[in-house]
């Protein structure tokens, strides 16, 4: 019997922990009681910036991670938010086996994506409307809680700080920005919609939230315990999808509640603009990892 301990980077009152947690007793039942996993909880047991650490050691087997934590050890991991193609599909054309074979060179396997969920993630909250790109220029600033909109936003002519997620609301609702990006359901939890006019409600950027594990843990298992935890992530996979698209839909309707409105560029200028924000994070992603970035982007179709 193979033991495994878990964590997740998130509370686990938190739909994507709790999803997870079944999935961790469903690798109990489908392995046939040769896997036992214990879940011990979320960044209270271990904060989130040490969980890749912690797999690394062995402290913990298996986890669930924040795109940023996992990129501080293997930067590739943040091309996970650039690809333009469904979850099946980078594993039929080997892009997730491509970042799995670099991580595993610094001790973690990754299991799959979090959020698999085809489509853009961050939406950017305004106190005053835009009507075109190039009105990114006119902003007082731009701010997120980490650097995944930096090089859109200099692209775009925007000056961008990074902030504590805490300072959003103040922030927007002093004046100290006029813009600030983060993930719909974050916003709400930031309480966002009480404070900004708009949405411009052309998000951009795939999760690069993981399912990670102790690479030699993994690699010890037999073969068809390799295959139960496989095929137990393909099985839940829709599961996270439906998570993923509710809590994006629970958002945006508690942003309208609040009369808050969500605009929209011409055909035209949404062109533009997703073409100057996949355009520019690329170029930046390709400066971090020259040698190995170029072939994952062109996998996932970020770039020709």
């Amino acid at each position: 019997m193979v033991s495994i301990k878990a964590n997740s980077f998130e509370p686990s009152n938190a739909e994507r922990s709790k999803i997870f947690a079944e999935f961790l007793k469903a690798l109990n039942t489908n392995s046939k009681g040769q896997i036992a996993t214990e879940y011990l909880g979320g960044p209270e047991v271990i904060g989130a910036t040490e969980i890749p650490s912690a797999i690394r050691k062995g402290t913990v087997q298996m986890a669930t991670a924040g795109g940023s934590h996992v990129a501080s050890i293997v930067k590739e991991v943040s091309l996970l938010a650039l690809s333009r193609i469904p979850s099946a599909e980078e594993r039929k054309v080997g892009a997730m086996d491509y970042l799995d074979q670099i991580a595993r060179k610094v001790g973690i396997h990754i299991v799959g994506r979090l959020d698999p969920k085809q489509g853009e993630n961050f939406y950017v909250y305004l106190m005053k409307k835009l009507n075109t790109p190039d009105d990114f220029k006119t902003l007082k600033g731009f701010a997120a809680n980490g650097t995944y909109v930096q090089a859109m936003a200099k692209a775009l002519g925007a000056s961008f700080t990074v902030i504590k997620m805490e300072d959003a609301y103040t922030g927007l609702d002093r004046g100290t920005f006029d813009a600030y990006s983060t993930a719909i359901g974050l916003g709400v939890t930031l309480g966002i919609m009480d404070v900004c006019k708009f949405v411009l409600d052309h998000p951009i950027y795939r999760s690069n939230t993981t399912i990670i594990m102790n690479a030699d843990v993994y690699d010890k298992l037999p073969a068809e315990l390799k295959k139960v935890i496989d095929d137990t992530y393909l099985e839940f996979e829709p599961k996270l999808i439906a998570a993923c698209e509710k809590e994006i839909g629970e958002g945006k309707q508690k942003f309208m509640d609040r009369k808050v409105q969500f605009i929209k560029f011409s055909a035209a200028d949404e062109a533009k603009y997703m073409n100057i924000s996949y355009s520019s994070e690329s170029e930046a992603q390709l400066k971090a990892v020259p040698d190995t970035g170029t072939a994952y982007l062109k996998m996932v179709k970020a770039i020709n």
